[in-house]
């Protein structure tokens, strides 16, 4: 008896309905959540410090000047290694640990289409029943193919018989699940085209709304970072220079080299540019990035 083409692709309707925009938006929003855990956990745990201790925002991008602090600490350091005590050390590690966890966070989350295809897609409940029954539906086609290929290879055995007749009925019952295999292998191909169908919308839709969320969550955690980052920064080059300032060793330098103005990052920077010849500096790269630098802290 042939299987009837309904009671096959019966499931199909149950597919359709599990691909909802609004479902889909939520799974994305839940996959996000976990892929971004730790970034919420450390913008949240430094923003609290922010703003228990009241630290306020400032307009100088002290991400840009990071290479040149670094520089200025570990000359500072030298004259006087007793500026770099422990909350000193403590800010100063804290800001460079958060700068490894931007560089990282933004290294890692390049390749969102990488991401896509093979953390999140594999995860969604649609797209992982339809891709199960493909498998399933594939897997019995092949079945269906050996029972008709088996059914016809007897019946032509028998046929041959030159006392076929008496197998008459044994024969008609092996047509009877000859046709039944092929008609459900047929029914079975019309599926699979019609799931490829539905998973090819399952990735077409969801792969947009993936894109743009993802791309909003990692600006805000990156944003974030950085505003972290240049708050911390801001109040250790305050703290860099209220130590320089009260250093002996530190002074006798800037008297030593005639440095004339406030200590702070701008009049360091000036002393620096003033004794170094930039034609005959390795990396010419670093004398730019200090005239940039300058230019903003002007």
């Amino acid at each position: 008896m042939v299987t009837p083409k309904s009671e096959i692709d019966s499931g199909i309707e149950e597919f359709i309905s599990k691909i909802d925009s609004k479902k889909i938006k939520k799974f994305i929003e839940d996959f996000l959540s976990k892929h971004f855990k730790l970034a919420d956990e450390v913008v949240e745990h430094h923003i609290n410090i922010l703003e228990k201790n009241g630290f306020q925002e400032t307009d100088i991008d002290y991400i840009q000047l990071q290479r040149f602090i670094k520089s200025a600490v570990a000359h500072l350091g030298m004259l006087d290694l007793r500026i770099k005590d422990t909350l000193f050390m403590k800010l100063y590690n804290d800001i460079n640990a958060l700068t490894e966890f931007l560089n990282k966070l933004i290294t890692q989350n390049k390749a969102i289409g990488h991401i896509y295809k093979t953390k999140f897609l594999p995860q969604m409940p649609a797209y992982k029943e339809l891709e199960k029954q493909l498998s399933m539906d594939e897997s019995r086609i092949k079945q269906m193919k050996a029972i008709a290929q088996a059914t016809q290879n007897q019946i032509n055995a028998l046929e041959a018989k030159s006392d076929k007749e008496k197998y008459k009925d044994e024969i008609k019952s092996l047509r009877a699940k000859n046709v039944d295999a092929i008609h459900i292998a047929g029914v079975l191909s019309d599926r699979i085209e019609e799931i490829r169908k539905l998973t090819s919308k399952v990735e077409r839709e969801s792969k947009e709304l993936f894109t743009s969320m993802f791309k909003e969550y990692l600006e805000y955690y990156v944003e974030s970072l950085k505003m972290i980052i240049n708050i911390k920064s801001f109040y250790f080059d305050k703290l860099l220079w209220h130590k320089a300032k009260n250093s002996n060793s530190i002074k006798k330098f800037f008297k030593d080299a005639n440095i004339k103005g406030d200590y702070n990052i701008k009049t360091y920077m000036e002393h620096y540019l003033r004794n170094i010849d930039s034609s005959r500096v390795r990396n010419s790269e670093w004398h730019k990035y200090i005239m940039e630098c300058l230019k903003k802290l002007k």
